[in-house]
């Protein structure tokens, strides 16, 4: 009974069991795993990672300079806006290809 419960596979057809809540597969059918790639996971914490270090660039723009000791824009902060511009960049291209790898694995099971 305990195996039941922990089902990791799902079938498309319209059938559910009362017990279980899951549609039950019928012979003949291919199982459809449900699980998200790691890509998908991979592509939303670099973009994670980049939206913080956007907003901490933006809180506190001369923690590069406090941090590595360097200047390379003489403390006018133009180097720290180019750095924020950037997080911000790879952040939305992050995101952006995890709505498509996860809008592509939809498809995947949606037409298995």
């Amino acid at each position: 009974m305990k195996l039941l419960l922990q089902k990791k596979t799902s079938c498309l057809s319209g059938d559910h069991n009362r017990l279980l809540m899951q549609p039950v597969c019928e012979p003949g059918t291919r199982p459809v795993r449900n699980r998200l790639p790691k890509r998908i996971w991979v592509e939303i914490v670099l973009g994670l990672m980049s939206a913080a270090l956007l907003s901490l660039t933006i809180l506190l723009p001369d923690w590069m300079e406090v941090l590595f000791g360097l200047a390379p824009d003489a403390g006018d902060g133009s180097a720290e806006w180019g750095v924020a511009l950037l997080w911000a960049t790879v952040s939305v291209l992050m995101f952006g290809f995890a709505g498509r790898t996860w809008r592509k694995h939809l498809r995947l099971v949606r037409s298995a």
